[in-house]
């Protein structure tokens, strides 16, 4: 009966060790061009938390301003692509603003962001979000003459 204990256990542990695996992520910080100029790996139990630790640290970097490039973007590799490949994740976000009747004040400003693959049209479902964002605050406090108004200037995208 000991034996038969002694196997279980030793078995139990030998799947528990083997599930506790780190998964790893790479994001990749791009200026405007797609040149990659910096790497950020992130390691946690699961996928999704080693890149939300990647992606953290990548925004960390853009906000540092260590980096003088205008656009910069922080976009993850696919498990299956390797850097310079397509088909990676970027990542965009977009501002809406809720302008006066005169359009001169800015009265609320809301922020979209969107993730997907490369070429797919992530920027517009960005702005997509902050302008519905913006019409939904513009129908919920009466304010039907301002206007809902998306800044189309490229900026710092891939920021969140």
């Amino acid at each position: 009966m000991k034996i038969f204990l002694s196997v279980a256990m030793l078995f139990g542990m030998l799947t528990l060790s083997q599930s506790a695996e780190a998964a790893q992520c790479t994001v990749d910080l791009e200026n405007g061009r797609g040149v990659t100029v910096d790497t950020f790996r992130g390691y946690g139990y699961d996928r999704y938390d080693a890149c939300r630790e990647a992606k953290q640290d990548c925004r960390r970097a853009i906000r540092s301003g260590y980096y003088r490039a205008r656009i910069l973007n922080c976009v993850e590799r696919t498990r299956h692509n390797r850097p310079g490949r397509g088909g990676r994740i970027v990542h965009q976000s977009c501002t809406s603003n809720l302008v006066g009747p005169r359009g001169h004040r800015t009265i609320q400003t809301f922020i979209g962001h969107a993730s997907g693959p490369r070429g797919t049209g992530v920027k517009a479902q960005a702005c997509q979000r902050a302008l519905r964002q913006c019409q939904a605050f513009q129908a919920r406090t009466g304010r039907y003459r301002a206007q809902c108004q998306v800044e189309r200037h490229i900026g710092i995208g891939g920021i969140f």
